[in-house]
């Protein structure tokens, strides 16, 4: 699956064009939404020196060409037409080619922000590293342009009066303005301005559960194009109070903390024989001693977990 930047939220089609000639080459497209029609979007592509822009409608229930195949979301129209080569074609049947996305900054730096992540895959880390109150913001998946804030919540089991966690998704929409708002109340310039306020004004579902905005859950993987805003991001004050603490430190801390789980005890690589292949005072040799089979390291971390 390529990589679902190539969306651009809030460009017109002469700024396209300005782009797609600037920083592309023959086979470069971005989407974008229609000016014209809102609701549908443009498919613009470059051609040699040129720019076609290629009308998608949006019908609420799937996205087309005008006719053709028909899609549940932009991202799989997108896609097939990138894999199958020579369906999009001009009037005088020359071939469009879609060979190369032209990608989009993402619209905030802030590290609660993971771009184009699944509402499962948002769940999924949520769910699993995550505790109560925890939160992160995505691309909209059904509604591009558009984006949400998914929320780990408890949720109380009716037999027992339990609590589990639950994962609660709220639309934040992007409007033509340039202002967001969650469907209601106030509207706000950027993302960062709408979660700072419901960080400390918690929204209410209509079942009567209370969304807590506590903690947010923080993103550890970029695109090249955000780096330097990343690294500005980083370098911020986690905590006025704590000033030896910045997000460098924090995402390094974060990564130590998470348990340490070894098949096999440290000391076999203490041993006379393994310490000349130890680098590090945790890494084991790659064979057991006694048993002469291969050792399985886990919890290996990256950056990107």
């Amino acid at each position: 699956m390529i990589s679902r930047r190539w969306f651009h939220p809030n460009i017109s089609g002469i700024e396209a064009e300005k782009l797609l000639l600037t920083r592309g080459i023959h086979g470069s497209f971005l989407a974008r939404p229609s000016k014209s029609n809102p609701g549908d979007f443009t498919l613009s592509v470059r051609r040699n020196d040129e720019v076609t822009h290629i009308k998608i409608q949006n019908t609420g229930d799937y996205y087309d060409l005008y006719g053709g195949e028909k899609f549940a979301t932009l991202a799989e129209l997108v896609q097939y037409y990138t894999e199958q080569e020579g369906l999009l074609r001009e009037r005088n049947s020359n071939t469009i080619e879609l060979r190369f996305p032209l990608n989009c900054q993402d619209p905030t730096s802030e590290r609660w922000y993971h771009g184009h992540l699944t509402g499962k895959e948002a769940e999924k880390l949520l769910t699993d590293k995550a505790k109560p109150g925890s939160f992160l913001v995505r691309s909209s998946q059904s509604k591009p342009g558009d984006f949400v804030l998914s929320v780990l919540t408890n949720e109380d089991k009716a037999d027992t009066g339990d609590r589990k966690p639950r994962v609660t998704h709220i639309m934040i929409r992007y409007q033509l303005d340039g202002k967001y708002d969650v469907g209601g109340g106030e509207r706000f310039d950027t993302l960062a301005d709408l979660v700072e306020h419901y960080k400390k004004n918690p929204m209410v579902e209509k079942s009567g559960v209370v969304v807590h905005l506590k903690q947010p859950f923080n993103a550890t993987r970029i695109i090249a194009a955000n780096i330097e805003n990343r690294v500005k991001e980083l370098n911020k004050m986690a905590d006025q109070s704590e000033k030896a603490k910045q997000g460098f430190w924090e995402e390094f801390e974060m990564l130590q903390q998470q348990e340490c789980k070894f098949l096999y005890p440290r000391k076999e690589g203490q041993q006379a024989e393994n310490k000349a292949k130890n680098r590090y005072k945790n890494i084991l040799p790659c064979k057991n001693s006694e048993s002469g089979t291969i050792l399985k390291v886990g919890n290996i971390l990256s950056l990107s977990e």
